[in-house]
């Protein structure tokens, strides 16, 4: 299994071997994307610059203060005159995705939009969305739902990202039940997306909803260092 591990706040590659060591002992492969949460501009710049010479993609955390209690800065013009090498995929931990989407569908950096399950919003409508402006979409799930909430739309997403850690801040320690998670929800994965696939095949559905693959399996948190 390859997992794709974003790491809180990891503004240096040797904090991101630090997080990295933990998934090591598991014996799963991993790729390593920062997930970069920040409270303004200059943080931000600040840590790009940072992971550039190491890091092709980097998380940029979007959160409304509704969904989390936290709020991050993020503003998708601001973000637009920001000359970086790096891809961005945004995690929205927002309750309403479907109101801040097209917000960034001028940011040419973005390659990649992860939604969570629990949000208010209509999950195929929000997958329909991103698909639109031309992005991978991705679902992400927190400790506490079980991985049934996703199954329904395991066909439409290239990503299934599993917090590790309850979302919205960094600096929390990772939740070691999310292992055990990844695995059985991996070994159940081709049972479960075969079916979907193929009703939506029979069905007719176009390319543009429909992703003829199996999601990526992502994990995201671990204890800041920095």
């Amino acid at each position: 299994m390859l997992l794709f591990l974003r790491f809180y706040s990891c503004g240096s590659l040797e904090s991101c071997k630090f997080h990295s060591k933990a998934y090591m002992a598991t014996g799963l492969m991993y790729q390593i994307i920062p997930a970069l949460l920040v409270p303004d501009k200059k943080t931000l710049i600040e840590r790009l610059r940072a992971i550039e010479p190491y890091f092709s993609m980097a998380q940029i955390d979007v959160a409304d203060g509704v969904f989390v209690p936290q709020t991050t800065w993020a503003n998708p013009t601001d973000m637009q005159l920001i000359e970086t090498p790096i891809h961005f995929e945004l995690h929205l931990m927002v309750q309403h995705p479907l109101q801040v989407i097209s917000d960034w569908k001028e940011s040419p950096n973005v390659k990649r939009v992860i939604f969570h399950i629990e949000c208010a919003d209509d999950p195929k409508k929000v997958i329909e969305e991103i698909l639109f402006y031309g992005w991978e979409a991705g679902v992400a799930i927190n400790p506490e739902t079980p991985t049934s909430a996703i199954e329904h739309i395991l066909d439409r997403v290239s990503e299934a990202l599993f917090l590790g850690v309850h979302p919205g801040r960094s600096g929390a320690p990772f939740i070691p039940e999310t292992v055990k998670k990844i695995r059985e929800f991996s070994a159940r994965l081709n049972s479960v997306v075969a079916p979907l696939a193929g009703a939506r095949k029979k069905a007719g559905a176009g390319p543009a909803t429909t992703v003829n693959h199996l999601p990526k399996i992502a994990v995201d948190g671990g204890v800041s260092h920095d």
